[in-house]
């Protein structure tokens, strides 16, 4: 009897990536399962997903250990968890994430937005922090969407902290009053970069309503499980300026 041909990897990928299972970060699975072996593929994104989720509910491993063994962020774990209970297997499929969850989005800060329109201009830089991080740390949003870095610093030249962030705000002077500047497509680790500025500075009150604006861009043009940092850098900074000021300015 002749032995079964090895399988044309390459042939499966572009089947994976054809139905839209190809894991987009394959290298970042670390999970000994996965290590040369010729049953599980790190490339197969729908089995990598199940296979972290049984090393949960059956080895009983951790939430955060596994995820993380598995590529995942934790929010993502538990999109996943959900899926699977509410459409078995089948909810383990990528879906295309568009406008449907802009709306959302945008529904569920607006009324923050308003309410700071008609605060004092004149909050500090720490102060507009603690606001935006207050309102933008329900859960149900960052499940929504998923590693995204928002990085604050209040000094031009000695302070770097923005420039790394996926969305970056420095505080800077404008005859006596606070203003900011905001950049996008900032990164730290392996794949660093600096954010690029995407236009003039707001006024304070302006700036969680551009915030909701750019993570609109985001999650209408976003692919399956890709974050905002890979966003930016493939559709470059010009929708989300374009955004951005055309319901500012």
């Amino acid at each position: 009897m002749t032995p079964p041909r090895p399988p044309d990897r390459q042939q499966k990928r572009q089947t994976l990536r054809r139905h839209g299972t190809l894991n987009p970060h394959p290298e970042a699975v670390s999970h000994p399962l996965f290590h040369n072996s010729d049953f599980f593929d790190s490339d197969d994104l729908m089995q990598v997903k199940y296979e972290m989720l049984r090393q949960v509910h059956i080895d009983k491993g951790s939430i955060s250990e596994s995820a993380q063994a598995f590529g995942f962020s934790r929010p993502s774990f538990y999109q996943a968890q959900a899926a699977l209970q509410q459409d078995g297997v089948f909810g383990l499929l990528p879906h295309r994430r568009g406008p449907q969850g802009g709306h959302k989005l945008t529904a569920e800060v607006m009324e923050f937005v308003t309410e700071l329109r008609f605060a004092d201009s004149s909050l500090t830089p720490e102060q507009l922090a603690e606001a935006i991080q207050r309102r933008f740390d329900d859960l149900d949003y960052l499940y929504d969407l998923g590693d995204l870095e928002l990085n604050m610093s209040g000094c031009m030249n000695a302070c770097g902290h923005h420039h790394v962030g996926n969305i970056g705000i420095l505080g800077v002077d404008k005859n006596g009053e606070e203003w900011y500047q905001i950049s996008i497509g900032g990164a730290q680790g392996n794949e660093a970069s600096l954010g690029k500025v995407i236009g003039p500075s707001f006024a304070a009150r302006e700036v969680p309503d551009v915030i909701v604006r750019l993570i609109d861009v985001y999650v209408e043009n976003r692919r399956d499980e890709e974050r905002f940092i890979e966003t930016v850098r493939r559709l470059g900074i010009v929708p989300f300026k374009e955004r951005v000021y055309a319901t500012t300015h």
